[in-house]
């Protein structure tokens, strides 16, 4: 699967441009403020559904505007077919559409897989529980798994419609005694929603692990052994049955209840989870400098990468987002000698410095300039290279 060439309309800072790729490397150089982040954000946005950078859909128009698009067209080698993918922004609306026919989200989650590198990635170990939250859940959407799919998002529907009742509860908009038994009706769904949504994001870490601490291995050294603990109320759940799940949710639902109804909202499920990463079992929070932090995070993108491959015989869409800057020598050179085994599109984000530092460029890599949200290609490679 690769983007052939993606149009963008009024989006952020880009006016309109159409943009061509290659099926290979793409690297987009410029200064910063010129338009390469929103450049793969519109990457990610059609393939995905939702900005990484988690903005509000007002703020993808371009200024003074009302309306924006993008529209990218993907091929799929495995199947011969040709994706026409086209996503609209008006106020605060957001639509897609796949071949002309409108689709969630959820749907271009299952047709197209893209991992992205970025500088707020990185940062994972030492961010909120959220963000490490999402971290792991794009990880299995990018596995394009219907089940989890499916679970997630019923259980953020019946935990939205929990949350609405005890914030009536809280705020007696309807009777606490009402309130209370619409609850226990919710229950044993809630739970069941909630129990299965913890079991697969704790059973799709382990199976990754293998592959992780085989890049960090190369990334960290092999004086280095990674573990996870996916904590449920500050206890390690990780190898927990499914049935051991449950009880132990089942069980912090009845202790926080008065909590819950104090607050208006729940206490319980995972969305209240955490997930540590431990090197040599200890926290890596607290016990690894900021460079083993983001080499860590970096070897898990690279397992992700490795795991897709295993699961599908081909790799993902690769985005890198200005991930050179945040890296040392070592493990930028690391980096570079994996993607030189990646038989993927590749969409890379750099400066002149960074580029002149870290790509050995081939014949079939697409430099394209970006200043002031224009996108222009530049010099033949061989140009490139004769001028260094």
């Amino acid at each position: 699967m690769w983007i052939k060439c993606i149009r963008l309309y009024q989006f952020r800072n880009i006016n309109e441009q159409e943009i061509k790729l290659s099926p290979n490397v793409n690297i987009l150089i410029g200064k910063n403020g010129q338009g390469k982040t929103n450049f793969v954000e519109s990457l990610y946005l059609t393939l995905k559904g939702i900005s990484f950078r988690f903005a509000e859909n007002k703020n993808l128009i371009q200024l003074s505007k009302k309306q924006s698009s993008l529209i990218a067209i993907v091929e799929d080698d495995n199947c011969d077919n040709i994706f026409h993918v086209q996503t609209n922004f008006e106020n605060v609306s957001k639509k897609h559409f796949l071949n002309h026919k409108a689709v969630s989200a959820s749907t271009l989650n299952l047709f197209f897989s893209a991992i992205l590198f970025s500088p707020e990635s990185l940062e994972i170990i030492k961010s909120d529980s959220l963000a490490r939250r999402n971290f792991i859940d794009e990880f299995i959407i990018n596995l394009k798994n219907k089940e989890f799919f499916k679970i997630k998002f019923d259980y953020q529907k019946i935990l939205k419609t929990r949350n609405k009742i005890l914030k009536d509860i809280r705020d007696e908009n309807i009777k606490k005694e009402q309130g209370l038994l619409v609850l226990k009706s919710l229950e044993n769904n809630f739970l069941k929603l909630a129990t299965e949504y913890t079991f697969l994001r704790t059973q799709k870490i382990k199976e990754i692990l293998p592959s992780l601490n085989k890049a960090v291995a190369e990334i960290m050294g092999d004086n280095m052994w990674i573990n996870v603990d996916y904590l449920i109320s500050g206890e390690n759940a990780m190898h927990y049955t499914i049935s051991e799940i449950y009880d132990k949710l089942k069980s912090r639902l009845s202790e926080l209840q008065s909590g819950e109804l104090s607050l208006g909202h729940s206490l319980v499920g995972p969305q209240k989870h955490d997930i540590h990463f431990l090197v040599n079992n200890q926290d890596s929070r607290i016990f690894c400098s900021q460079g083993q932090q983001r080499a860590l995070i970096l070897s898990f993108k690279i397992a992700e990468v490795v795991y897709y491959k295993k699961l599908y015989g081909t790799y993902p869409l690769l985005i890198l987002d200005d991930v050179f800057s945040e890296l040392d020598n070592f493990r930028r050179e690391k980096l570079m000698a994996f993607l030189e085994t990646v038989n993927s599109q590749i969409i890379v984000t750099t400066t002149d410095e960074f580029l002149n530092n870290n790509f050995k460029l081939k014949e079939s890599t697409l430099v394209i300039n970006v200043n002031e949200g224009k996108f222009n290609s530049v010099k033949k490679i061989t140009e490139l290279n004769t001028a260094r």
